[in-house]
């Protein structure tokens, strides 16, 4: 079961580290990738939720104990 929430835990974090550089990135090429960021950053949201329904489907609604993503 670690590894799901492992993998759950790693999707989530992508999420936050996109968001973050979204927020600030500068310089010459802001505004592109101001918006690639965006666009990873929400891509992420959506595969993260696919992730954390098909790991409940699988393995019930423990196998995304916050706990163990934050373990990792």
């Amino acid at each position: 079961m670690k590894s799901v929430a492992l993998y759950l835990g790693f999707s989530r974090f992508l999420y936050l580290m996109y968001q973050q550089f979204h927020w600030q990135v500068s310089g010459e090429n802001f505004y592109s990738n101001h918006l690639l960021f965006e666009r990873l950053y929400n891509e992420i949201a959506k595969n993260s939720d696919e992730i954390a329904e098909k790991i409940v489907g699988l393995f019930g609604k423990d196998a995304i104990n916050i706990s163990e993503q934050l373990s990792a």
